[in-house]
């Protein structure tokens, strides 16, 4: 199967092994965002995609969700 995102082979789900690492990591993120200031799923990816430390592969995550 290939990754949603960039088309390389998908090494479990739907995503290859950078993006679903890059998806993996926003999940775990969130709880202490959610907690700390209250925020949706959607205003945590709309923050996170906004701080210029994001990396590609989080803010391709990002796009993809929010579209």
């Amino acid at each position: 199967m290939s990754c949603k995102m960039c088309g390389r082979e998908a090494e479990k789900g739907v995503y290859c092994t950078q993006h679903g690492l890059a998806y993996a990591n926003l999940e775990d993120g969130y709880p202490k965002w959610r907690y700390a200031l209250g925020l949706s799923w959607v205003e945590y990816l709309e923050r996170v995609g906004k701080i210029s430390g994001t990396g590609r592969w989080v803010k391709e995550i990002i796009a993809n969700i929010l579209s």
